[in-house]
C-alpha cells in the first residue's frame, strides 16, 4: 500500500510589505520625515552599499 502523497508548500523567501499600510498616519516617524532632510545620511551611507548586490 503506498502512502499518500503530501502537498509541501516552500515558505517564500521574500515577503513585500507597504510601509504606508503598517505606520499610522498620524505616527511620529511621518511627522520626522516631513521636517528632517535625510538626503545627507543617504549620502554617507552610500559607499556602504554595492550597486551589483545593495
Amino acid at each position: 500500500m503506498k502512502a499518500p502523497k503530501q502537498s509541501y508548500v516552500q515558505p517564500r523567501l521574500f515577503q513585500a510589505i507597504d510601509m504606508e499600510a503598517i505606520i499610522p498616519q498620524k505616527h511620529i516617524l511621518r511627522k520626522l520625515k516631513d521636517v528632517i532632510d535625510f538626503s545627507q545620511v543617504h549620502e554617507w551611507v552610500a559607499p556602504l552599499y554595492s550597486e551589483k548586490t545593495g
